[in-house]
């Protein structure tokens, strides 16, 4: 929610807005899921796990982004918004490895939780 908060500004500044809505749009759905959370909404929690198990694929294509270079596209996209495309990647492969630790761990609490129920 902050990477896409902080990117959505700099994105309608550098790019305009058609280029700064789905920052926003992530932005502003990460907000409503972060609150729903907080309310321990069963839905929200879900979604958030599920969302959180599919940032696999997100370490998966940034170290391969990282390894094989950042492709054309994406690369012009990043240097239009001011940022190092490498560095950009990494912050991403960062963000998405510590967001499937999170789901390792709440999936391990849950198989956990699940064996204790069935003693």
């Amino acid at each position: 929610m902050a990477l896409a908060g902080w990117t959505a500004p700099l994105a309608w500044r550098r790019t305009g807005v058609v280029a700064a809505l789905p920052f926003v749009a992530a932005a502003s759905g990460l907000a409503f899921l972060a609150l729903a959370v907080l309310r321990a909404n069963q839905v929200g929690l879900t979604i958030s796990t599920v969302l959180l198990g599919a940032q696999i694929l997100g370490v998966l294509g940034s170290a391969w982004q990282l390894r094989s270079g950042v492709a054309g596209s994406k690369a012009d996209e990043l240097h239009r918004l001011g940022i190092d495309p490498e560095l950009g990647v990494a912050l991403n492969l960062v963000y998405s490895s510590v967001a499937s630790a999170v789901f390792a761990w709440i999936l391990t609490r849950w198989l956990a939780t699940r064996r204790q129920a069935e003693q």
